[in-house]
């Protein structure tokens, strides 16, 4: 991870939009306020979970009370109002939701189970008017033997409101489990996912385009990589060419090229792998070798309308225990231009002596229309202090749309959103953002426009209700659900 990252490699890069970035990248976590340690972080969220316009921090922390960090503007003061925040757990990953359709997001956090050997309930933190309430028992979603490595929040069943899919590790009789929302509590069914896996990873977009969300399962290495396409609320087991079968560590699902079907990058240990998706069919688009990897998320980094990767890379390990002299590796850029992708740029990014990189979230944090970027950096031994890279890079134009979805999905959760510029159009879509304990913004998109200063959009919703309107470079446009029906052509 990169304590500071200045211009990369000292040049200037020109992309096929003919926009020019140089990036620039500096730490300001501490010095923001996010007060933290050398725990295990073990992933983040970002998430506007007070509705005032900016997103806010969460860390899980392993074994450790977690970290919250409420966005007040180019600075953090951390939450104070539960002490339901304080405890001690097992958290293996956590995600912002919806699940007593009050229009107030929710989280939920899993826990291991002592190895396999004992019990860890997960958590699921309502948000009241006036703060936080864990709520497990209560809706139902315990799963108090699972030995929980991942969530998501997910319309399973196409119904307005989001379930959750618990990936667990490997443990007989407690398979991976699914909750279906019945508004105001859970009931576990199985629609297909129930199988017993050694899960670590999930990541869900609809990459077949038919409406529903599909989901990817990465499992512990050497175990094989699996993938389910819903079919009418079952999910069937299917094969992604290059992906299922083989090892990965995780999975980020991203349309990089805007073309509406949902692109895959893949991360293991040795190795990255970009799949185009086109129309249902996959292909190789880019691969290159890395030491440590971990995970990867996508981002907009130079505000060209195509989407970036950073990818995180960590120290060598055995069996979990560091390595005698090993460092944390360089984290990596892969840029995306016309001619494909160029990269990884790295230069810059230099591994720290102290540290394993873990995990990270992006989102634009300070809505100064350049993406921002949490790394973790707590990967079980040989650990460090988690990373806030604020994005000081020269880049292009953009326009933020910040959803206002119905109270059962107030972000928006499957909704997608099309964007017209001068010279071309593209598609964006809103999934939960989860990828390998880590979630990435959700319920606001950025959009980098290039050169243009006016565009229009639409907005999609998962119910079918479209939005839309003409925006200005620049701004953050606040989209309620239904607030600006498009006109119908003719």
């Amino acid at each position: 991870m990169a304590a500071l990252i200045g211009a990369c490699g000292g040049q200037t890069e020109r992309f096929g939009s003919n926009v020019s970035a140089v990036y620039r990248f500096g730490d300001v976590a501490r010095a923001d306020g996010i007060r933290s340690d050398d725990s295990r972080t073990w992933g983040a969220t970002w998430n506007d979970f007070d509705s005032d316009g900016d997103p806010d921090l969460f860390t899980g922390r392993h074994w450790r009370e977690p970290g919250f960090f409420i966005n007040r503007g180019r600075h953090f003061t951390e939450y104070a109002r539960d002490a339901v925040f304080e405890r001690v757990a097992d958290r293996h990953g956590c995600a912002w939701g919806e699940a007593n359709a009050d229009g107030r997001p929710d989280l939920y956090c899993v826990q291991g189970a002592d190895k396999g050997e004992g019990r860890g309930p997960n958590q699921l933190f309502i948000q009241t008017a006036t703060g936080f309430v864990e709520s497990a028992e209560q809706f139902g979603v315990r799963d108090a033997y699972g030995r929980g490595r991942t969530v998501n929040w997910i319309d399973l069943d196409g119904d307005g409101d989001l379930d959750l899919f618990l990936g667990n590790h490997l443990r007989p009789g407690h398979p991976n489990t699914t909750y279906r929302n019945t508004g105001g509590h859970f009931e576990r069914v199985d629609v297909g996912l129930s199988d017993e896996l050694s899960t670590i990873g999930s990541s869900w977009a609809d990459w077949d385009r038919d409406g529903d969300p599909d989901l990817l399962l990465t499992q512990l290495e050497p175990n094989p990589t699996v993938a389910y396409e819903n079919v009418e609320g079952t999910f069937v087991p299917t094969e992604i060419p290059h992906a299922t079968g083989k090892a990965w560590k995780s999975g980020a699902w991203g349309d990089y090229n805007g073309d509406g079907w949902p692109d895959l990058h893949l991360v293991s240990n040795t190795g990255s792998l970009v799949l185009r998706n086109r129309q249902g069919s996959f292909q190789v688009e880019h691969s290159i070798s890395l030491n440590e990897g971990r995970m990867s998320a996508w981002l907009d980094l130079e505000n060209d309308g195509d989407l970036d990767l950073y990818i995180v890379q960590g120290a060598e390990s055995e069996d979990y225990q560091p390595v005698e002299g090993a460092l944390d590796q360089p984290d990596l850029f892969l840029i995306r231009s016309r001619g494909g992708f160029i990269g990884p740029l790295r230069q810059s990014l230099r591994g720290e002596s102290g540290g394993n990189g873990d995990a990270v979230a992006v989102a634009d944090e300070d809505r100064d229309g350049s993406m921002d970027i949490f790394v973790s950096n707590g990967y079980f031994h040989s650990r460090g202090y988690p990373e806030l890279l604020r994005n000081r890079s020269r880049s292009a134009n953009w326009i933020g749309i910040d959803l206002q979805g119905p109270p059962a999905n107030p972000q928006g959760i499957g909704a997608r959103v099309h964007v017209e510029t001068s010279s071309r159009s593209f598609w964006r879509q809103m999934t939960d953002g989860v990828t390998f304990r880590s979630q990435s913004e959700i319920g606001y998109f950025h959009l980098g426009i290039a050169r243009n200063r006016v565009v229009t959009f639409e907005v999609r919703w998962p119910d079918g209700t479209r939005d839309c309107r003409t925006a200005v470079a620049a701004h953050v446009f606040i989209v309620e659900h239904g607030s600006l029906p498009c006109r119908r052509a003719g």
